[in-house]
């Protein structure tokens, strides 16, 4: 029927077309769009973390903050090795730059400290920043637990580099699969976050042609109520619909 077919297939990853959840956020930057690589970033660290339980604010935009700086220092630090640009590498880096050294001091600080004061790392590294030490240890643990689920070595070669292109999905018809193992949510955060970037790659293209898009698309989420919560959602639902 001329379908390109694509799974995203955490079940068993060593089958699955390959997808970088940061390749929206390295588009940007490639094309000089600072602004809009930062709302990236946002958007995928919103979704990794959500709003967790009874978690007070404080721990969570800490969390965020620190994921974020990360994101932003791979993706803009690694123009020309693009091999580091991903999320495996994101948990590394946060994993050796936030480390206490012998004498008190922590590489992060001294990484930022090298930044133009505009830079993107700089402002999202500032709730973190003036935390105190126990408090930003506390953040730099939880970025990391959260961060972990990509240092499985099958998922890090799935999510490293990537073979689905969103921008093709108006292009040309495909189907993509989203296939999760049935016994732990572990993904689904990652479900979410590929839902959402898929829904805003579709609407700047729509946007660019007036306000449709040239191939109709269709979502068919059987599983959606058991996803990790999508950010914006009741936005999102509405603009699906028209």
């Amino acid at each position: 029927m001329g379908y390109k077919v694509y799974t995203l297939d955490f079940k068993t990853p060593l089958k699955s077309s390959k997808y970088n959840f940061l390749q929206p956020v390295i588009e940007a930057f490639s094309n000089k769009d600072i602004p809009k690589a930062v709302n990236y970033c946002s958007d995928i660290v919103e979704s990794l973390v959500g709003e967790v339980g009874n978690r007070e604010a404080i721990w969570i935009n800490g969390e965020k903050s620190v994921e974020k700086t990360g994101i932003m220092a791979v993706v803009m630090g690694n123009k020309e090795n693009k091999q580091y640009q991903n999320l495996p590498n994101t948990y590394h880096f946060i994993s050796k730059m936030c480390a206490e050294q012998e004498d008190k001091t922590m590489l992060m600080d001294t990484y930022l400290d090298t930044l133009p004061e505009d830079h993107p790392a700089v402002a999202s590294f500032a709730a973190a920043r003036i935390a105190p030490s126990k408090t930003r240890a506390s953040f730099f643990t939880s970025a990391l637990a959260t961060l972990s689920i990509f240092m499985d070595s099958y998922v890090a070669s799935m999510i490293s580099e990537s073979e689905i292109d969103l921008n093709k999905f108006n292009e040309e018809k495909s189907v993509l699969y989203m296939i999760l193992p049935d016994e732990k949510t572990t993904f689904y955060s990652l479900c979410s976050l590929f839902v959402n970037q898929v829904y805003t790659k579709l609407v700047e293209l729509a946007d660019a042609k007036g306000g449709r898009l040239k191939i109709r698309t269709n979502f068919i989420l059987d599983e959606f109520g058991n996803f990790s919560a999508i950010p914006n959602f009741r936005w999102l639902f509405n603009s699906w619909r028209g």
